[in-house]
């Protein structure tokens, strides 16, 4: 399915110019990962609004807030993390090793690329499309070509095509937010957001309920 510009609008509930403007990317995301078929396509956006507040943001907005704080690698605590010392969990699972990291590497693009290792992952990935490295370059995974990628990549590599072939709405939410399936429906964060823009996006497109 190839959408208009005006039908990625509504389906992401963005402005038109922020549309306009990612709608190359998107489709080329779409496309390159098997997801534009209409009811993956329709969950696919749903995601994309809500994670982006209607394509508003492809990068994390940095306070930095407690959370954000613990992507930087504590110098005095253990590295790697032990049990009796678990300061640097978070920065060790994000490959955070040296000081700065944490906003270095802060999320960027369409479902977030979060932590040194991972923009490393994402290089190394995809030599074949000849992506350039994230590593040295954070910045880019926030542009429209690879923030789109981004997300096509992430909805790729955690199968969550299953779930939006199966209308298993909670399913997607979950992977992208979760990062696993749960047995209770509706624990995503912003679940209500993300159903509503769900249901949008599938009338946008042309999928009944």
């Amino acid at each position: 399915m190839t959408p208009t510009v005006d039908q990625w609008r509504r389906a992401l509930g963005a402005r038109l110019d922020r549309a306009a403007q990612w709608a190359p990317w998107l489709q080329d995301a779409v496309d390159s990962f098997d997801i534009a078929a209409p009811l993956r396509l329709a969950a696919f956006c749903a995601t994309v609004g809500h994670e982006t507040l209607g394509l508003l943001y492809s990068r994390e907005v940095w306070g930095p807030t407690d959370a954000q704080e613990r992507y930087e690698r504590d110098l005095a605590a253990a590295w790697p993390p032990t049990d009796e010392d678990d300061t640097n969990r978070l920065a060790w699972t994000l490959g955070n090793s040296e000081p700065g990291d944490g906003l270095r590497y802060a999320g960027r693009g369409l479902f977030q690329l979060t932590g040194r290792a991972n923009y490393r992952a994402f290089t190394g990935a995809h030599h074949v499309r000849n992506v350039p490295d994230f590593e040295a370059d954070p910045d880019l995974a926030a542009t429209c070509q690879w923030g789109a990628y981004i997300a096509g990549w992430y909805w790729s590599t955690h199968g969550i095509s299953q779930y939006a072939d199966a209308e298993d709405f909670d399913g997607v939410s979950d992977l992208v937010n979760r990062g696993r399936k749960t047995p209770r429906v509706g624990d995503s964060n912003g679940y209500t957001d993300r159903l509503a823009r769900y249901r949008v996006a599938r009338a946008v497109l042309g999928v009944p309920l």
